[in-house]
């Protein structure tokens, strides 16, 4: 919004793209996979592009980071976590990414424990680009907790695995609604 460019929004040509290259490597992954993954060359490559391919229109950059910042589930309840926990009756997994670092861990981690969720927690360093190296895990774990209404270990015979939820007609998402996973209730 500092980029004169910006207009208040009324924009002709999308502002700030190099910034926002620069901050998106620093909020979708971890410095770990994007040091291991991009050499410095490709790195300074990828800047040059930013200046001149198009990008992710910033007034919708703006709007998710508003609507990520607004969501509060205590709303409802006058502010109270305790209240919202009792008014969840479904059984629910919370899938937490743990070296996200566009979507803090703790509030989702506190607010399972409130409802008594199962709980799985990654710990790759994929960061919010988790579904592309944790895929089979969330899978495996988001089917068992579908059959069984818990969270049901790697090492269990029981887990379901992709294969497996084939059999028993249970369908695997596909990239467009993978991240529907994060907070899966079920219904009895």
């Amino acid at each position: 919004m500092n980029d004169p460019g910006w207009k208040g929004g009324n924009y002709d040509e999308n502002p700030a793209r190099v910034a926002n290259a620069e901050f998106g490597v620093l909020v979708l992954t971890t410095p770990q996979r994007y040091n291991r993954l991009a050499t410095r060359k490709q790195a300074l490559v990828s800047l040059e592009k930013a200046k001149t391919e198009p990008a992710f229109d910033a007034n919708n950059h703006r709007r998710q980071a508003q609507a990520m910042m607004s969501l509060d589930v205590s709303d409802t309840f006058a502010g109270s976590m305790e209240k919202a926990a009792d008014a969840v009756k479904a059984k629910v997994l919370v899938v937490v990414p743990m070296q996200d670092h566009s979507v803090t861990p703790g509030p989702a981690l506190d607010f399972g424990k409130q409802i008594h969720a199962g709980i799985l927690m990654l710990d790759s360093d994929c960061g919010h680009q988790w579904m592309s190296c944790d895929h089979d895990q969330v899978v495996g774990a988001v089917s068992s907790f579908v059959v069984s209404g818990r969270v049901v270990p790697a090492s269990d015979p029981d887990r379901r695995t992709p294969a497996s939820d084939r059999a028993v007609g249970l369908k695997q998402p596909d990239r467009a609604s993978r991240a529907a996973c994060l907070v899966l209730p079920v219904l009895q």
